[in-house]
This record gives C-alpha cells, structure tokens and sequence, in this order.
C-alpha cells in the first residue's frame, strides 16, 4: 500500500510539473524563457531591497522548480509610483504554518485570486507571493501590513514588496519518483473535488506545486497528495559536532551526541563504533535506529541489570502471534465493513433510481402540459398573426388615405398661400395709394379753406357795398320824399364819428 501511494504521489507530481508553466501564466505572473544567466543566478545578500531573489519550489522527490523574481526595490518611495497585482512577503520565519499564514491573510480571503509558497535561500524563512483581484487591493494590503508584527505572540514583522515579474528556469525531475504514463492531472481541489476558478475561489499553490482550495486547506500541514510540507518546515537549530552539517542529523540516546547520517558523513555511526551507544534517533522523523541490528527499533526498554536501553525482544512468538491475530482481526472489521458499505450504496443506489424515475415520470408530465400549452399559445399565435396581418392592411388603406388627404389639404394650402401673397401684394399697393391719396386730401383740404376764406370775405365785402347802396338809395328817397329836398340838393353833407354806429348811420346835415 505506501509504495502505491508513492506512485500515485509521483504520478500526481509528473503531472503537475507538466502543468506549471501554464499555472503560473494563468495566475497572472511573467514567465520569461529560461537562460544561461538565468539557471545560475544566486541573490544579492540584502534582503529586502535587491532588485531580484531567487527561489525555489516543489518536492525534492519529485521535481523541483527555480526562479529569480524580479521586485521593487525602492522602498522610500510612495507606492502609486509602482503599483502591482502581485504581492511577495518576504522572510517569513518557518515557525507559521500553513494556518498561521491563511489568519494572517483572512481579511482578504475574499480578494485574493491565488497565493504561492516557494523556498528562499535562507533555510528558516521562505516566501509567500500573493495575486489580488486589483492593483487597488494590492496596494491597500501593503499599506496596511508592512512592517506590521504577524500576531501579538511573536515579534516577527511582515514585509512586503510588489513583484514587477518572474522568470522560471532549471527544472530538476527526479525519475526515481515519477511513474510512467500520459496521465494529467484534473483541474479539481483533490480535498472537495470541486473544481478550482480562481475568479470565485481562492487558490493555493503550496511548496510542492499542488494546488488547492484555500478553505481546504485552512486545517493543513501537509499536502493530501504527497504528504509533503505544505509551507517549509521549521529547521532545527542543531548541527553535527564535528562538520557542522545541518542534514541528515542522528541524535545518540544514550548521551546525546549530534552526528550526520552515512549519507553525509557518517560521523553518527563513528560515534557509536567509538562508544558502543547502540541507538541514534533521526532528529526529523523521530525515528530509532539500531545500529547492532541494522533495522529501525520502534519500542525500547531499560535493562534491570545494567540500566542500559535495549530493544523489546519477541518471546515465544508472542509478538508475531498478537500480529497475525491483529492482522486476522482487521481484516474481518475491514471485510465487514466494506459489506455494510456495499449494502448502503446499493440501497442508496435503488432509492437514488427510484427517486429518478418518479423525477423523470413528473419532468414527462411537464413536458405534456408544456407541450399542450405551446400548441395552445401557437394557435393564438396565428390567430394574433392573422388580426396583425389585418390591422395591417386597414393600417395601408387608412394610410393611403390619409396621404391623399393630405395632398389636397397641401394643393389648398399652396393656393391659400400664393392668394395671400397676392393680398400682401395688393395691401402694399394699397397702402402706397392710401399715402398718395391721404397726401392729395390734406392738400384739397387746404386749398378749399382758402376758397371758403376767401369767399367769405368777398361775402362780406359784397355785403358791404350791398348795406352801403341800400342806404344811399333810401336816404336818396327820403330826401326825395322831404320838403326840403330842394335845400339839401344844393348843401355838402360831412359825416362826423359818434359814440354809437346809429349815429355813424346818421350823417348830419349842413346847409350852405
């Protein structure tokens, strides 16, 4: 069963390092050919101001993955002047796990489109890079996360930097691991089995390049796939003895030596050659090894005799007894239970059918009534396409009439228009006469008031010489009437002004 498991998990990894380029372009980052620059590459030893760090990703069983990723690294100006949708946290210590960081990111679970956790070259930090939905969100979690402590426990402080790009070069693929096979792996969260859109879930990427949900895998240390660490585990702080190397470090049980595995440089075994001390424990695995029996020991005992720590030994056959018996044991719950198992699905698989079929009798039935109600609505729909098709045609004759109408009422409209250009015409030419006969009135107005002038005073002229003749004629009678005519003929007669017109009217007369 493990070595199946390992295929699998190798199989799984082949598949996912197949895949790795088109993950990271579709998670929005510059992929750039790789180069002989670019495969030998090392960091500059700042920290958080170079302009490039390299990394590295994936399970050193399998393949693994390096990089050099590319950041801004003028931190003292403001931040507008290089934004990005890609976020690295840099430095992070190894003592977080997977939890710790996905806490420290909740705020943002919602706009966060993909995270990645790769290797830096510091063994007890790694590095977190981080994809938002923005450049906004990017820059709002900067400004409120940089330099800031990851909890109030510890007195580790974040720090952040945007990622102008990334370039992925050498490859390493372990072959001893991967299994043969055109397998690809599925674009489905291997722990809900629901598929991954980063558009509406957030994805995570852990260390061995296996990508999940990141609600899956809030409870996580390892990888459901490989069982590989999930984030970088936290090394321990011990070293062999006499080379100093950090791997591959076997602990002695008796007195506590620190020594490296026959693998590096076999100074544990060295130790025990030289001091009898049988049992050395790998400072990873938590794991007993006896050097005297060339095996792992998984259960030890202290010997009354001389207090030393010995192995349990199998006594009879009681050890291999209590197995078998154990193994038989299982075997039968296991049996049994897949029975149960057996029995559940097929009951469960029968209801599931019969439930079908009554869902497909009912969905048959509403297909009738739909079917039913479409013929229905289709026949009103010719009877609505037939009165259309009416209206239609009445709306044509009304709108032909309405256009001959419209004609004779423009024909009358025309005459009415040119009659009334030829009434203003004629009320000019009126208007123009008006001004000329107004002109010749005013001016026979005048000339007439000069003949009635004129007539009335040679009327009174006439008058005049008319009151004038009768009173000669009637003083000529009167005197002719007198018997004193004789004495006036011969006298001159004067006329001398009075007070009054009588006696004007009366001349005296004078004798000679």
């Amino acid at each position: 069963m493990h070595e199946l498991a390992e295929n699998d998990s190798g199989m799984k990894e082949q598949a996912c390092a197949s895949q790795i380029s088109q993950e990271v372009i579709e998670s929005g980052l510059k992929v750039s050919e790789p180069t002989t620059e670019n495969k030998n590459v090392q960091p500059s030893p700042s920290e958080f101001e170079d302009k490039c760090s390299s990394f590295i990703c994936g399970n050193p069983d399998a393949q693994t993955i390096h990089g050099i990723m590319h950041l801004f690294n003028d931190t003292s100006k403001s931040c507008e002047n290089f934004k990005s949708d890609l976020v690295c946290m840099l430095a992070v210590p190894t003592i977080f796990n997977l939890t710790d960081i996905l806490g420290f990111l909740s705020p943002y679970k919602y706009n966060i489109n993909g995270i990645r956790i790769v290797r830096d070259r510091n063994p007890h930090t790694f590095m977190v890079l981080i994809r938002f939905e923005n450049e906004d969100l990017a820059e709002d979690f900067y400004i409120n996360h940089q330099d800031q402590p990851y909890n109030t426990l510890e007195d580790s402080i974040c720090h952040l930097a945007f990622i102008s790009s990334i370039e992925f070069g050498k490859t390493e693929v372990h072959m001893k691991s991967l299994a043969a096979g055109p397998l690809i792996e599925l674009p489905q969260c291997a722990v809900c089995l629901e598929r991954m859109d980063e558009n509406t879930t957030g994805m995570l990427t852990v260390l061995c390049n296996h990508t999940f949900h990141c609600e899956c895998m809030s409870k996580c240390t390892t990888c459901p796939v490989c069982r590989f660490h999930a984030v970088p585990p936290e090394q321990s702080s011990h070293s062999c003895m006499v080379c100093g190397n950090t791997e591959g470090l076997w602990l002695c049980l008796i007195c506590g030596y620190v020594g490296c595995g026959r693998y590096e440089g076999g100074h544990a075994r060295g130790h025990f050659e030289r001091t009898n001390h049988t049992y050395s424990m790998d400072v990873e695995q938590r794991c007993v090894w006896d050097y005297i029996g060339d095996n792992y020991v998984h259960r030890l005992i202290q010997n009354k005799a001389d207090g030393k720590i010995v192995a349990v030994q199998d006594q009879d056959g009681i050890l291999e007894e209590k197995f078998e018996s154990l193994t038989l044991e299982y075997s039968y719950l296991l049996t049994q239970q897949l029975e149960s198992q057996r029995e559940f699905f097929e009951k469960k698989l029968l209801f599931v059918e019969q439930e079908a079929m009554e869902r497909i009798a009912i969905v048959e039935g509403e297909v009738q009534k739909v079917t039913q109600e479409k013929d229905k609505y289709k026949d009103k729909y010719k009877e609505v396409e037939a009165e259309r098709r009416k209206l239609e045609k009445k709306n044509e004759e009304e709108k032909k009439k309405f256009e001959r109408k419209i004609e004779a009422l423009t024909g009358k409209f025309n005459a009415l228009s040119k009659e009334l250009s030829d009434e203003r015409e004629l009320n000019k030419c009126l208007q123009a006469n008006q001004k000329e006969w107004v002109s010749k009135v005013v001016a026979s107005n005048k000339s007439l008031l000069a003949a009635q002038e004129r007539h009335a005073a040679e009327t009174q002229e006439l008058r005049e010489q008319i009151k004038d003749l009768m009173f000669h004629l009637q003083g000529q009678a009167t005197i002719n009437s007198s018997h004193m005519k004789e004495d006036i003929r011969g006298g001159d007669m004067h006329v001398v002004q009075g007070p009054s017109n009588e006696n004007k009217r009366k001349s005296p007369r004078k004798k000679k």
